[in-house]
């Protein structure tokens, strides 16, 4: 599929059974008579499943094959190069102002006459 059946395919595929259910699709056979007991013709080809071009036909590869011990790197013709880069100092943390102590008197309570 390629362009807008690619892009709206899946959206149309879960919204088909609405359609149908709710008749939405009436004007497009308005005049016709749908054919008795027709099915669509089937395919020639099976469906492509998920990830089938990921598999193979060919068996794998026996056990004594596979490699017991990996082979060694070979060192690196130059060391990596990294920036220099300065270590900040810790940040002193921060100190609250001091509060204040409450007054002693307490204001009278406003009236409520």
């Amino acid at each position: 599929p390629k362009g807008f059946t690619r892009r709206y395919g899946n959206s149309i595929t879960a919204r088909i059974g609405v359609v149908a259910r709710d008749g939405l699709d009436a004007c497009v056979y308005q005049g016709t008579v749908p054919p008795k007991n027709a099915t669509p013709p089937k395919s020639s080809k099976p469906p492509k499943m998920p990830g089938e071009e990921y598999e193979s036909l060919q068996p794998l590869p026996p056990l004594e094959d596979v490699v017991q011990e990996l082979p060694e790197a070979p060192e690196p013709l130059a060391p990596a190069s990294t920036p220099e880069t300065e270590v900040p100092p810790e940040a002193e943390p921060a100190t609250a102002p001091p509060v204040s102590d409450p007054p002693d008197e307490v204001p009278p309570a406003p009236s409520t006459t």
